[in-house]
């Protein structure tokens, strides 16, 4: 009986959140250089997915 309440209860769990991309010091310093504000550092990610040109895929690499 116990394990079919423990069965519920995992049912009932919230899916992980997403993991967030891990981006080095080094690519933040780079994005500074450049003059990313910190909204538009905050969009990269997103901006990775929709656009895969040269100029944004170093956002990536992390």
């Amino acid at each position: 009986m116990k394990g079919w309440f423990r069965a519920l209860r995992w049912e009932r769990r919230r899916p992980a959140p997403a993991p967030r991309p891990r981006i080095s010091p080094e690519d933040k310093m780079i994005a500074a250089w450049w003059g990313y504000t910190e909204q538009q550092w905050a969009e990269l990610p997103a901006l990775v997915q929709v656009d895969k040109r040269e100029t944004v895929t170093w956002a990536r690499t992390a």
